[in-house]
């Protein structure tokens, strides 16, 4: 996995509000999408995994402190 691109704008952020925000392009494997899928219970409140999730949030907030601080 990995961030593609992180660009700034004006996007809708729910139905009919739109607000300045990112947006932030994400890329998977087919490999995690499918290991992310099998571990993934739509019925449970705890899933995906804390530790899979944070993968994921991690990956994203690297990428966008470092478009923020112009390090890439």
């Amino acid at each position: 996995m990995k961030v593609d691109a992180c660009h700034p704008g004006g996007f809708q952020t729910q139905p009919e509000i739109y607000n300045d925000g990112w947006r932030v392009e994400v890329v998977f494997s087919d490999e995690e999408v499918f290991a992310l899928l099998a571990a993934y219970e739509p019925s449970s409140s705890t899933s995906p995994s804390a530790g899979d999730s944070r993968a994921i949030a991690r990956t994203i907030a690297e990428a966008l402190r470092q478009k923020v601080l112009g390090l890439i």
